[in-house]
């Protein structure tokens, strides 16, 4: 499992520079460009993961997990960002109510991310 998902993060990652040019030149739109990163990192995060499910070692499994919601949170936060740069270059809301997803921010990643490192 663990090559099958480092295959699809870089298979994901050898797109990039097609990406970027199509970016560039306005070929594809905003939410679309956004998109792509956006899977490209989910794709790696999940290889991260494996790495608790792999290891031996179950403190290094748990921090590894707690690492992982942290970069879940972290995604999160640039998921809004390149959301609100698209709203303000655009002067409106996308079709489609992709915002109230983002309602939800990293505050839940956060929340697994502590429960895992601290002490009760």
């Amino acid at each position: 499992m663990f090559a099958q998902k480092l295959d699809t993060a870089l298979q994901q990652l050898a797109g990039l520079g097609a990406h970027r040019d199509a970016v560039n030149a306005g070929h594809i739109s905003g939410v679309e460009g956004v998109d792509y990163y956006t899977k490209m990192h989910l794709a790696f995060l999940d290889v991260i993961a494996e790495i608790s499910k792999v290891s031996p070692n179950a403190e290094l499994s748990t921090l590894v997990t707690a690492y992982v919601h942290f970069l879940h949170a972290k995604e999160r936060a640039g998921q809004e960002q390149a959301f609100m740069a698209n709203i303000f270059g655009l002067g409106k809301f996308p079709p489609g109510g992709g915002h109230i997803e983002l309602l939800r921010g990293p505050a839940g990643c956060l929340h697994g991310c502590v429960f895992l490192l601290c002490d009760p």
